[in-house]
């Protein structure tokens, strides 16, 4: 019986190990077909452009986050709310139409498109799209430093910038090297931003290795390796999580009171803190809502974007009840059973996440093609699934290891069986943590490109897949209305997503406020 208990789990895993097993294979029967030095020539060009971007774009995340996050945790000024949710809301614009807004107003401003893209103008915009995972941890780290551990550093003649470097910064590093290195994983995974300025990286390279050369061996060993590397990141974030710091450790402590400054006095670094809102979501939404409103004349905004609306809802929808699914039978798994090896496997099946899309779309393509499966929406959902149940696993397990045990333990001793304690107990408290799940895979799904663009069926078009075909074809101007509608929907998700608490930081300094009382941000 308890076979049929762990099935679901096993299904999971090959379902999960399936297309890393078929690039595995597909790249070592072809590994000898070039010789080794044109292989090594390609990969160093690809290697140096993508460590370029990487290290450009967590460089300017980890100012504009950082700056962000400690000014809204140590200063109380007029608009800090504002800027509290101008560091969150670049989560609602993915980087390529940040790309594709500002591209297309800066030729409408004289400049030569051919000029703008280039691999620094890709470092700002990953910069201020990718921020929010900066501000996020470093942002929940410093409002629960405790306050009598830096209020003694003061008293020993610390203060300001020797403060934060000395004590902040040390206390903070491992939710900051969490929150960097998910930032950098979304970097090695995307493809519409580097695909359009124009930058050569491992992505582009497996699509035009595939798809324009033909060389499906070459491009699976791209893919093996850009795996690999995203691994190591997805791992070292999760050794990072479970360690427990000083901040987490300390959250029943008083923290910190914010000081009140004027706007004039904490300038200089209000300028970077406030730049991702500004930059990454500010200006986009004004340039797309300005080329939608020159346009609303033209009746066939809403005919040529209705059905990718209801196209992006239904698969966003559907993904996102399959994904709470499967990360309910896992997390089931990882905090019931008592075997370790049948927890390791259950760890293994939540990392999708390592595996950027377009390296999981390949893989996939591989495995479903002797299944007939390819183009089709099962496919679409598969690797929806195997890429997003990271967040669902996350999310829900989070909320399952602050519900006392003490709860299903006593439902037992009056009767209920395992899975009655569950259903009837714990699954009412997870409600939450479920519907948070649901809400941040959908967000995710929404903006999903290259994944999306390799699985879907021909007759699928969602508004990420138009958005891209008319930036593909120079079209910039008439991306306007699909792209406006896929930043209002992911915004709408991360208000919702708010509500449900998903990004609830602990509380602050300040909590008895007024202003601090009617938000859950703090």
């Amino acid at each position: 019986m308890r076979f049929w208990t762990r099935l679901p789990l096993f299904i999971l895993v090959l379902a999960f190990l399936a297309p890393i097993i078929s690039l595995v294979v597909e790249a070592g029967n072809s590994f000898w077909r070039e010789s080794i030095p044109l292989r090594a020539a390609r990969l160093v060009d690809y290697s140096v452009n993508s460590v370029l971007l990487v290290t450009g774009s967590l460089l300017g995340a980890t100012i504009f986050g950082l700056s962000s996050a400690w000014l809204c945790a140590r200063r109380e000024f007029t608009g800090r709310w504002v800027l509290l949710w101008g560091s969150i809301l670049p989560l609602a614009v993915p980087g390529y139409l940040a790309a594709y807004s500002w591209v297309d107003f800066l030729i409408d401003a004289g400049f030569p498109g051919g000029q703008l893209r280039n691999l620094p103008f890709a470092c700002l915009i990953f910069s201020v799209c990718l921020s929010p995972y900066v501000f996020l941890p470093a942002y929940a780290a410093l409002v629960q430093l405790p306050g009598s551990l830096l209020e003694s550093a003061r008293l020993l003649g610390l203060n300001g910038l020797r403060l934060f470097l000395a004590v902040e910064l040390p206390l903070i590093r491992s939710s900051l090297v969490a929150g960097v290195l998910m930032a950098g994983l979304e970097v090695l995974a995307d493809f519409g931003t580097v695909d359009f300025m124009a930058v050569d990286t491992w992505t582009t390279a497996i699509y035009r290795t595939w798809f324009g050369l033909g060389d499906r061996g070459t491009a699976s060993l791209l893919a093996v390796v850009l795996f690999a590397v995203s691994a190591l990141v997805l791992f070292r974030d999760s050794r990072s999580r479970s360690k427990r710091s000083l901040a987490g450790s300390t959250r029943k402590t008083a923290p910190l009171r914010r000081s009140k400054r004027s706007l004039l006095s904490i300038l200089p670094i209000l300028l970077p803190a406030a730049t991702p809102g500004v930059l990454g979501c500010l200006m986009p939404v004004s340039i797309l809502s300005t080329r939608v409103l020159r346009n609303w004349s033209s009746l066939e905004i809403w005919t040529t974007i209705h059905e990718p609306i209801l196209t992006t809802l239904f698969v966003a929808a559907a993904a996102g009840l399959t994904v709470v699914s499967i990360a309910l039978v896992l997390v089931w798994t990882i905090r019931t059973e008592s075997n370790p090896a049948i927890r390791f496997f259950a760890r293994v099946s939540s990392l999708g996440y390592a595996l950027p899309g377009g390296v999981l779309g390949l893989g996939l393509l591989i495995f479903l093609a002797p299944l007939y499966l390819t183009g089709t929406l099962v496919g679409l959902l598969y690797g929806y699934s195997v890429r997003f149940a990271t967040i669902g696993t996350s999310s829900i397990e989070a909320r399952w290891q602050s519900i006392p045990t003490l709860y299903e333990s006593q439902a037992r001793l009056l009767g209920c069986s395992a899975a009655g304690a569950f259903f009837r107990v714990t699954l009412p408290l997870l409600q939450r943590s479920i519907l948070c799940a649901f809400v941040l895979t959908t967000i995710d799904v929404i903006k999903e490109l290259p994944a999306t663009m390799l699985l879907r069926p021909f007759n699928v078009e969602t508004l990420a897949i138009r958005t891209y075909n008319l930036a593909s074809d120079e079209r910039l101007a008439e991306t306007a209305p699909s792209s406006l509608a896929m930043v209002l929907l992911c915004a709408a998700g991360v208000f919702a997503a708010q509500k449900l608490g998903a990004f609830s930081v602990g509380e602050d300094g300040n909590r008895g406020e007024k202003n601090d009382r009617k938000t859950s941000l703090t």
